[in-house]
């Protein structure tokens, strides 16, 4: 296979994202390690939870159970939501052979669809699970960001009505909360973009090699910039 400078492009913009988010990451499990105030450890809780744990991590320590179970826990809950978009994607498919003819009726300037792997729909139109899961992709963003931004707007005003009765150093770490979860949750914009993008190249309102390659590049600068944004805005990690 031939790379073009498209595909060149792409691994290194991947390369780059993968890189950050693996690098900002371990920095701030670092600094939640060392850097925490002690008031972030412990919080006085009256009811007590009591795990039981069977299995091979009983023959290292009690310990390695619990963060084994928490990291379960964690990758339940992240991929339960999309193993179901994931698993209903492979129903929507048409037969690679399908796609291939198509893709070649629609860009025959390409000549090199014979070496890459290749799926997708013909079309989506007449597939009802297909346009489910579009819309369930693309349709929530723009409502989540009009979101964000209100209620941002909202605990701005609340602080403010009750600034009299707040410390210096109090208001100034609501505001620096405030600015970090407006940060983390205007992330999405990034999808924003790759819906927008898709759009684009979908309907072909514009046709680009780029514009086909940047789809997700933007999504993939989402877990890699959250890491900083909590380094750069909360006072302990700085």
């Amino acid at each position: 296979m031939v790379y073009t400078s498209m595909d060149l492009l792409s691994i290194c913009v991947y390369s780059i994202s993968g890189f950050l988010g693996v690098f900002g990451n371990g920095i701030l499990l670092l600094a939640i390690k060392f850097r925490s105030p002690s008031s972030w450890k412990f919080v006085p809780f009256k009811q007590v939870t009591t795990s039981v744990y069977l299995g091979p991590c009983t023959l290292i320590s009690g310990f390695t159970c619990h963060i084994f179970h928490a990291v379960l826990v964690g990758c339940i809950l992240e991929f339960v939501p999309n193993s179901f978009n994931q698993v209903a994607s492979f129903f929507t498919n048409d037969s690679p052979d399908e796609v291939r003819n198509a893709l070649r009726l629609l860009h025959p300037e390409h000549d090199q669809f014979e070496e890459y792997v290749i799926e997708g729909h013909v079309d989506i139109q007449p597939r009802l699970l297909a346009r489910f899961l579009q819309a369930y992709m693309l349709g929530p963003i723009i409502p989540l960001c009009i979101i964000v931004f209100i209620v941002r707007l909202k605990v701005l005003n609340k602080i403010k009505s009750k600034e009299d009765v707040m410390t210096d150093k109090t208001k100034e770490m609501h505001k620096s909360l405030v600015k970090v979860l407006t940060l983390q949750a205007s992330l999405p914009i990034l999808f924003l973009a790759s819906v927008i993008t898709f759009i684009l190249v979908k309907r072909q309102i514009f046709d680009s090699p780029f514009l086909e390659h940047s789809i997700f590049w933007y999504v993939s600068f989402m877990p890699a910039l959250t890491p900083y944004i909590t380094l750069c805005n909360v006072t302990p990690f700085r």
